[in-house]
């Protein structure tokens, strides 16, 4: 069976906490591009600022022209521009920050992909790019933005129908993945997995 490899990028509120999810098979900017303008699709709105960590494709020169005046991307600056959010980064070390989107990396590890693995290996089905998003869109659905956040005390998809309020309008645009009624997909139980498995610590780096 071949190897496939791929990354994941996790888009989330912070306040509502609701989450979406996004696996790819390279690191480049316009595919980078892609995941915001899917990921904006399937929150219903462009949020008016986006925070992000030092990825290349993201800045060029952290306070290149004075503290917290940062080089970004030109292509990122520009389609910001275009979408109306400006982007802003994370600071060094902020064991805060790290922390949420940690905590994000490992329920998204421990309650969709080692199931999706677990379930599909054994009937010969390779999780590849396109398998992933098929059946992450429908974990985000069902579960991830469903069950009740131990932080927030509340379902991310409530929370989020009070903050989309306040979000930037988005043009309409044709969905790039699509769940549809009837497909085959897998079930997934609303609580994580409590025993992660070691061949999967990769997961978000780069996953065999």
């Amino acid at each position: 069976m071949a190897a496939h490899r791929f990354t994941c990028s996790l888009l989330f509120s912070d306040t509502a906490r609701m989450l979406y999810i996004e696996f790819t098979d390279n690191m480049r900017y316009d595919t980078l591009e892609t995941c915001h303008r899917n990921a904006f699709r399937f929150f219903g709105g462009v949020p008016r600022e986006v925070l992000y960590d030092n990825m290349k494709t993201v800045v060029l020169q952290r306070d290149a022209y004075q503290t917290g005046q940062h080089r970004f991307h030109p292509s990122l600056w520009q389609f910001g521009k275009e979408m109306g959010f400006s982007p802003r980064l994370c600071r060094p070390f902020r064991a805060q920050t790290k922390g949420k989107v940690e905590r994000m990396v490992q329920y998204t590890r421990n309650s969709f992909y080692i199931p999706l693995m677990t379930r599909l290996r054994p009937m010969g089905i390779t999780v590849d790019v396109e398998t992933a998003n098929r059946h992450g869109l429908r974990w985000l659905h069902d579960v991830a933005n469903q069950r009740k956040h131990e932080t927030i005390q509340a379902r991310p998809c409530d929370r989020w129908l009070e903050e989309q309020q306040s979000m930037l309008a988005l043009p309409p645009e044709k969905k790039e993945y699509d769940v549809h009624p009837g497909e085959n997909l897998v079930n997934f139980d609303k609580h994580p997995l409590h025993h992660p498995l070691s061949i999967y610590d990769s997961f978000c780096r780069g996953v065999a």
